[in-house]
């Protein structure tokens, strides 16, 4: 029984001051734990609360198409047109091009056709916000802008374009290369640079 002589010592001591020197450290942690969060904690910088999607869809006749457009305000705060410029002032890296939340839709240099009507679905969006839409550059782009946007709200925007290459029926309404204008970018950011 050599190996019990000097337990205490050798095997006691030893994991006695672990605990204690454990315990300690648990206890400065706890402590500290604000201050560290603060010293390493990334900023806390705003997301920007809109996003955008579009889905196409045949129109009535071989060469029209039409596009719904959708903002969504992933939040629950209602915002106005300024207080969207304000967000965006926070997101600019160059303060004489300011970044907007009015968006400009630019049908691609490759395709045909031009917008022939644009307005915002009065019935999906009562009650939803307020939209400006127009028609600009002899029809090849459309101006919308949001002066008003509720909580988790969804508004919607019918954009027709006519004298477009017939694409046959459209079956997936989520085809992003049916939509006329450039609109990957918009699916990242709804709002202009």
């Amino acid at each position: 029984m050599k190996f019990l002589v000097g337990w205490q010592d050798s095997i006691l001591k030893p994991v006695l001051v672990n605990t204690l020197t454990a315990a300690v450290l648990f206890v400065l942690a706890l402590f500290f734990k604000p201050l560290v969060h603060s010293l390493f904690a990334p900023p806390n910088i705003a997301q920007y609360p809109l996003v955008c999607f579009a889905e196409p869809y045949s129109g009535d006749t071989p060469d029209e198409r039409r596009v719904d457009f959708y903002i969504a305000n992933l939040t629950d705060k209602s915002y106005s047109r300024d207080e969207l410029i304000g967000i965006l002032r926070v997101f600019n890296p160059q303060p004489d091009r300011p970044l907007g939340p009015d968006l400009r839709l630019v049908m691609r240099s490759d395709e045909l056709g031009r917008a022939t009507n644009a307005q915002p679905d009065t019935d999906f969006n009562k009650s939803k916000g307020q939209l400006q839409v127009d028609l600009l550059d002899n029809s090849r782009a459309v101006s919308v802008r949001v002066d008003r946007i509720e909580p988790h709200a969804l508004m919607k925007v019918t954009l027709q374009y006519s004298g477009m290459r017939d694409v046959g029926p459209v079956i997936n309404r989520m085809a992003d290369i049916l939509v006329p204008f450039d609109f990957r970018e918009l699916q990242d950011r709804c709002f202009h640079e």
